[in-house]
């Protein structure tokens, strides 16, 4: 998946919101974080809570935080995946959506 797709779909899913909501980032990838970053910051409907690079500080994070209406998550973290992250969460935001990019070698 290009960054080109990642960004273009983050923006459709940005613009099909109509209600106020709160959010987090879960990316390992420095760009792809900071480019979520800036999209969700532009958004006068979302409010970024806090980004994260690793799946134990978002872990703290969600134990003190339930107001978390939806969730930016990476599939593969570094030494863990997205989806055991989510399943061990003390609760479940309204909605998340994966993120995956990955490099492809043309043959």
């Amino acid at each position: 998946m290009s960054w080109f797709f990642l960004i273009f779909m983050a923006k459709r899913y940005l613009f099909i919101l109509m209600m106020q909501l709160n959010c987090v980032i879960l990316e390992d990838e420095p760009l792809a974080r900071a480019v979520l970053v800036s999209l969700l910051q532009s958004q006068p409907n979302l409010t970024l809570l806090a980004a994260f690079s690793r799946a134990e500080e978002a872990t703290d994070f969600f134990l003190t935080h339930p107001e978390v209406d939806l969730l930016f998550l990476d599939v593969e973290l570094n030494g863990t995946s997205g989806i055991d992250f989510y399943r061990q969460l003390p609760y479940k935001p309204v909605s998340y959506t994966h993120l995956r990019a990955h490099e492809t070698k043309a043959n």
